[in-house]
């Protein structure tokens, strides 16, 4: 894998998972850093308080996550919304939020207000807040904001701490992207909070590159995965829920009761919650129906 590596030379030879990789290695580890590159959020300790600080960014940029000329409130949405949840699949709470800016100098001021009326009416439900930022000019619309959480020590939900023999669940339905609802979505910020404090999810992600490229990030080539075909397909056509992405919904292992966790949740929230397989000790993921199992090819959305 060394050699292939060494034999790339321009960032188009490499997959997203290949760059981070290179770039942790950059990464210095000191006291107080609980989780660092490789998850949903960094986790840091802050000394004589009772909780973990949590950081994440994420990029919108125009012609990747939105089109030229899409409606001002649901960029705004999609672009908060990404960092929303980030911080949802590790369980922890927003607060405060810096946003950089890239703008084209001919962009309609209008809608830049409305971009930021809808980004600041979702920080509200959450009592959180813009607190800075930078602007710069440029060809394309771009955000890319910097989140700040919290989360009870001891409760962070890392993708690292998957098991086999858990179960496999998602919230909501998997495989609309396609349709426009990776711009409509509502990050799972109260879900995730309960399954961390509950201590409900294992192991948690959210779903961007597709269920089968963020559940493989998940077993980490420790584990494997036997997917239940028959309740995938009730949600949208096969293809869209392995592979299409940008659902922005919670993935997570549990070794929570079903029935339990199932009567629990429907008392408290309103999106669906779904088990959709479980964790194995034979490494790949699997597609089960009622006659056979099928191999699932590893691949989803890629940045690069």
């Amino acid at each position: 894998m060394k050699n292939h590596i060494n034999n790339k030379l321009l960032v188009k030879d490499f997959t997203e998972d290949e760059i981070i990789n290179i770039l942790s290695c950059y990464q210095t580890d000191r006291k107080g850093l609980i989780k660092g590159i490789g998850d949903d959020c960094a986790v840091c300790e802050t000394e004589g308080i009772d909780y973990h600080v949590v950081y994440t960014s994420d990029a919108t940029i125009e012609d990747i996550h939105f089109k030229d000329g899409e409606i001002p409130e649901r960029i705004g949405n999609k672009a908060i919304g990404r960092v929303l949840s980030d911080l949802a699949a590790m369980g922890a709470e927003p607060n405060w939020f810096i946003i950089n800016l890239s703008l084209p100098k001919n962009y309609k001021i209008a809608d830049l207000k409305s971009i930021y009326s809808r980004i600041k009416i979702v920080l509200d439900e959450y009592d959180s807040s813009i607190i800075g930022g930078d602007l710069s000019k440029s060809k394309k619309l771009a955000f890319n904001i910097f989140g700040v959480g919290k989360i009870k020590k001891n409760k962070p939900v890392f993708r690292s701490n998957v098991n086999a023999n858990e179960m496999i669940w998602c919230t909501g339905q998997l495989g609309h992207s396609l349709s426009g609802r990776h711009l409509d979505f509502k990050p799972r910020i109260q879900e995730g909070k309960w399954l961390s404090e509950y201590g409900h999810a294992k192991s948690m992600i959210d779903i961007t590159d597709g269920l089968i490229k963020d559940l493989d990030r998940l077993l980490k080539n420790k584990y494997g995965a036997i997917l239940y075909e028959d309740t995938l397909k009730k949600m949208s056509s096969l293809n869209n829920v392995l592979y299409s992405g940008e659902d922005y919904e919670l993935l997570f292992t549990s070794s929570t009761d079903p029935s339990m966790l199932l009567h629990s949740w429907k008392n408290l929230f309103s999106c669906e919650l779904t088990c959709i397989g479980y964790t194995t000790d034979r490494l790949n993921i699997y597609l089960k129906n009622d006659k056979k199992i099928n191999l699932v090819e590893i691949r989803g959305f890629q940045h690069f």
